[in-house]
């Protein structure tokens, strides 16, 4: 069976707006405007068919189908967390000569990225 190409950011911004119950509380998570989010959202719609999203003026609340596909998303999002996690930790862990790289940014862009990175990666890349 041929995979379909899922739109992943449409799922993601889906997801953070299901979960925190606003899109602007979700695009500040994303780090995207409110608009880029409803867009993505709708896109998702458009793409599944299915309406996920009751829109009222300041509101979204999710749809039946918004909800069980909601339930279902964020599970698999939290694994694919999961799993990465474990994947970088294997990395991390194993003796394969590693590539130093260096990097120039502004203080201000460059605090907001590492602020970002997980704390063992942090640690790992501000330790030397």
């Amino acid at each position: 069976m041929k995979r379909k190409n899922i739109p992943l950011n449409a799922l993601r911004a889906f997801e953070a707006a299901a979960r925190l119950g606003r899109l602007t509380v979700a695009a500040e998570e994303l780090g995207v405007t409110h608009g880029a989010v409803s867009r993505q959202v709708s896109l998702l719609e458009d793409w599944l068919g299915a309406t996920l999203f009751q829109r009222g003026a300041s509101q979204v609340a999710l749809t039946d189908n918004g909800r069980v596909y909601a339930q279902e998303v964020t599970s698999l999002l939290d694994r694919l967390s999961v799993v990465t996690a474990q994947v970088i930790e294997k990395a991390l862990t194993t003796s394969r000569p590693r590539t130093r790289y260096t990097v120039g940014t502004d203080a201000m862009i460059g605090a907001r990225v590492i602020a970002k990175l997980p704390d063992r990666l942090r640690d790992r890349f501000l330790s030397r």
